[in-house]
């Protein structure tokens, strides 16, 4: 286990004064801008298992083979891991028990300041450190404000910033944003932080309706042993002094980000998630932005810990340290995850704009529903044969088990049915053993991660979506843009997302019964599918199209574009 708390002050406590040597394990792509932080407490080198680092230098750091660390005592050294959150963890911990039995400590970051205290000897990196130790968002407020560039107004563009391009909702949400920018003309970008992602065909089409470039930024792994002062361009000192305090991993993307936004200045940055967001709002402060939407997930984090390893308090704090800013605006997507997300953070929910999804272009809808015929025929069902959908992914927030759970209740009354999950993730075998479990192999189908949910949505009678919270979920907006009605519970923001006739089946959460009569009733009456599809279909063309999208996000930024929404057929 690595060291926490109060064994892991105590450890800095002995490097600091000289008690340990502290020896670095992992050459990982954001090792430079670890050993920036921890400069200049020595680093006495680095070990990693692949050959052909060692003997290499980083920040004159040597790289060294795993053997080296059997030479050092216990007693008097320190291993840092650097790949702390990497799944190989496990494995590395073994190796170093197996070379003695050292004290391990995860690298410096934010989360791991706050026990400095007194009677720390008075070094630079330790009086860096106490800088942090009693409030490291103020620390980082105190030096963003010092260094932060005035706003620039003359400037055209959007540049719209993502962590990754995968199949997310949020992700498919700026997809949409950017084609209806590039519809209207407004030359849009995005930004990627991570790299390039597999089977995102259905992304890049869309995209590609709008003209929309993807930039993926220059990755920390394509040149580990470089200056990590290089992206911050010829007067590095000042803008160094704020991004050394963000976690290392976020170090590059911030600098790469903000050389990217100075290389091709736009009036408006727009970021989807908590984490983009810091990264993005800090890198287009630094950069002279002077509009700057953070648009954050549909529910406050607290209810996403699995996602934030290194707890979610100090995204908290950064956001609300970036809201003091006067061009940073704040975005949900749903009335319900406005209030979330600004208990969260601490600050008024009227300094939030509720900007909803947007559902799938006539383009989107017409290339799903084509595609449908070939996924019914590959399930092998039936002309008129019943299916449910459940597009989610398979993570605790979903409750995949009650999915199967009612799919199993309704198989009773339900000559037939059939069902299939679409969609990845941690649960996946956990739920392949509950489908045997509840005798519904020859049921349940189990499609995994698609590159396009929409075309399995279409091929099935309605969507069924048992999660426990959601602000504005993307599938309810998506199954009725195709016409199908959506079964589920009434939790967050549901309600917003659903046509008036379809609340009688978005039902109380946990009510099962209540959910499976729905689900027979809605399965045994073809009319009464088709009218609820009508019903949802005209719902989501009325307020939830991409012109609107589009405009919303521009109203929120204060910016205008009558003449260019018009042309569009919208009202601006």
């Amino acid at each position: 286990m690595l060291n926490e708390g109060p064994e892991l002050a105590a450890l800095y406590r002995d490097i600091a004064a000289g008690r340990r040597r502290l020896v670095g394990w992992g050459a990982t792509g954001d090792l430079r801008h670890a050993l920036f932080q921890l400069a200049p407490h020595p680093v006495a080198y680095v070990v990693d298992a692949d050959p052909a680092k060692w003997g290499c230098r980083v920040q004159g750091v040597e790289i060294a083979p795993p053997e080296r660390l059997a030479g050092e005592d216990p007693a008097g050294a320190a291993v840092m891991v650097f790949p702390h959150q990497s799944a190989a963890l496990p494995a590395i911990l073994d190796t170093i028990r197996a070379l003695g039995d050292f004290p391990v400590m995860p690298p410096f970051r934010i989360e791991c300041d706050r026990p400095f205290g007194a009677g720390i000897p008075n070094t630079p990196w330790v009086r860096r450190l106490r800088d942090l130790s009693d409030d490291p968002v103020a620390a980082l407020g105190r030096r963003m404000r010092a260094v932060a560039a005035s706003p620039v107004p003359e400037r055209e563009g959007v540049a719209l910033v993502s962590e990754y391009l995968t199949l997310g909702g949020s992700e498919r949400q700026i997809c949409r944003l950017a084609a209806g920018l590039g519809q209207a003309g407004l030359g849009p970008r995005l930004l990627v932080l991570g790299p390039p992602q597999p089977d995102l065909e259905g992304l890049h089409r869309l995209l590609r309706t709008g003209g929309v470039p993807v930039n993926h930024l220059p990755q920390p792994r394509d040149d580990w042993t470089g200056d990590p002062c290089a992206l911050a361009g010829p007067d590095p000192e000042p803008v160094m002094r704020a991004v050394e305090l963000l976690p290392p991993e976020m170090m590059h993307r911030v600098l790469a980000l903000r050389a990217a936004l100075l290389a091709r200045p736009p009036s408006l940055v727009v970021a989807y998630m908590e984490r983009a967001s810091v990264m993005a709002g800090v890198a287009a402060l630094l950069a002279g932005v002077p509009r700057i939407l953070l648009c954050l997930r549909s529910l406050d984090p607290s209810h996403f810990t699995h996602y934030f390893p290194n707890g979610i308090d100090w995204y908290a704090g950064c956001l609300a340290l970036l809201s003091v800013f006067p061009q940073v605006r704040f975005v949900a997507n749903s009335q319900a995850g406005a209030r979330a997300c600004a208990r969260w953070m601490g600050i008024p929910e009227e300094r939030f704009r509720v900007i909803v999804n947007a559902a799938p272009s006539p383009a989107e809808q017409e290339a799903a529903k084509a595609e449908s015929r070939r996924i019914r025929e590959e399930l092998g069902l039936r002309p008129g044969q019943p299916l449910v959908a459940g597009v989610f992914r398979l993570v605790p927030e979903k409750r995949p088990f009650l999915f199967l759970e009612a799919v199993r209740r309704l198989a009773g009354s339900v000559p037939n049915l059939q069902a299939v999950l679409v969609g990845g993730g941690p649960m996946r075998d956990a739920v392949a053993a509950e489908v045997e479990r509840l005798g519904l192999g020859g049921r349940v189908h189990l499609a995994g991660p698609q590159p396009d949910g929409l075309p399995w949505i279409a091929a099935a009678d309605l969507l069924l979506h048992t999660a426990a919270f959601e602000g504005m979920p993307n599938v309810h907006l998506e199954a009725q843009s195709l016409g199908r009605p959506v079964l589920g519970f009434a939790v967050g923001g549901v309600l917003e997302a659903l046509a008036p006739a379809l609340h009688a089946y978005a039902v109380p959460d946990g009510a099962m019964d209540i959910l499976v009569e729905g689900g027979q009733r809605l399965l045994s009456d073809e009319a009464l599918r088709r009218n609820l599809g009508t019903a949802g279909s005209a719902f989501v063309k009325d307020s939830f199209g991409i012109e609107r999208l589009v405009a919303d996000n521009f109203a929120a930024a204060d910016l205008t574009m009558e003449s260019r929404m018009t042309s569009l057929g919208a009202s601006p």
